[in-house]
């Protein structure tokens, strides 16, 4: 089975620093290291003077000699480190740059946990408390052990039913986003094996996909609308645009769920409560179990509460933003109220 090589590992061999502890600043060399030594690599994106969460958890969890512990069994700590303040030589920031882009890094912190060959078995963004990161690290324990052990098993003889099934165990074991570049030689071989796609792994992956882009056009599309500046000032507007957008033909639930979300958000600020309702009963009923869906559960769960803030608000006064809500300060101030 071909392996991936980061196009970038030669260069950070040379010229390597090490960071305090146990933590390095080069993926190449503690790559080489995870191989000797048969553990994976853990890659923290970080940006330790600007980041909040990435402070906080450096120092809340990172700092503590249990997660340490935990990290050390089975992985090598990387720190590549994207500051706005503190001096870093060109070379490095290249480098960093390049992983970074390897990986598609859209938000900081980010964790990578790959094998020794840079391959991802577990990704997590955002901060983590300490007992967060070591569950995350145990997941991404029990991943990477399963994925040697399926590597190991298609180097051996099998049949073409074998290896088909074999191959569809190691894709459906690590993250989605990594297998078109990372896991490219048994994706094209599954899909040699498969190409009714049985196992319905190309399909996952291109609604994956799908999903991405469609999620890219919609924030696109606000953007050159305008939206939040008009939902400030102009949100009948606003929500006409949201309407406008919930009529293309093809959107996934997760993205009407979102439109339909920010839709209730706007009119919670605007005082027409009553109206919400149904909308969030709507976004839930298309994938209740999605982020999306799981939101739009939890605003409906309030609205109760929301209702009761409104009602006991004088002429005039400003109600509290529901959660997620857009900030605009022309719409949440109330009408006055009528005998």
């Amino acid at each position: 089975m071909n392996t991936f090589a980061l196009p970038i590992a030669a260069a950070l061999i040379a010229g390597a620093a090490v960071a305090s502890g146990t933590w390095s600043t080069n993926p190449a060399e503690a790559m080489q290291q995870a191989a000797a030594q048969k553990k994976g690599v853990m890659l923290e994106f970080t940006g330790s003077d600007w980041c909040g969460a990435c402070i906080s958890q450096k120092t809340q969890a990172f700092s503590l000699p249990k997660v340490q512990e935990a990290i050390g069994r089975s992985f090598i700590p990387v720190e590549l480190d994207f500051p706005r303040k503190k001096q870093q030589d060109e070379q490095t920031r290249a480098t960093f740059n390049s992983y970074k882009k390897s990986y598609d890094i859209t938000g900081f912190p980010s964790l990578i946990f790959t094998d020794a060959q840079g391959r991802p078995v577990h990704t997590v963004v955002g901060y983590g408390n300490p007992e967060q990161v070591m569950n995350d690290t145990a997941q991404a324990e029990k991943a990477l052990k399963a994925q040697q052990e399926l590597t190991d098993k298609l180097e051996g003889k099998l049949s073409d039913q074998e290896r088909r099934d074999t191959l569809a165990r190691l894709l459906n074991t690590v993250p989605q986003s990594s297998i078109r570049t990372f896991y490219k030689p048994a994706f094209e071989e599954l899909a040699a094996l498969d190409p009714q796609d049985t196992t319905g792994i190309r399909a996952a992956l291109e609604r994956k996909e799908l999903l991405k882009t469609q999620s890219a056009e919609m924030v696109q599309n606000l953007r050159e609308n305008n939206f939040y500046a008009l939902a400030a000032k102009e949100p009948d507007k606003a929500i006409a645009i949201l309407d406008n957008s919930l009529k293309k033909e093809g959107l996934l639930p997760e993205i009407r769920q979102s439109l339909l979300l920010t839709k209730a958000r706007l009119l919670i600020q605007r005082n027409e409560v009553n109206e919400v309702e149904e909308i969030l009963k709507s976004a839930i009923a298309l994938l209740p179990d999605s982020d999306e869906g799981r939101a739009c559960s939890r605003l409906l769960a309030d609205l109760p509460n929301i209702r009761k803030e409104r009602e006991n608000l004088k002429p005039g006064e400003q109600p509290p933003l529901p959660p997620g809500a857009i900030p605009a300060a022309k719409c949440i101030v109330p009408p006055a109220a009528k005998k």
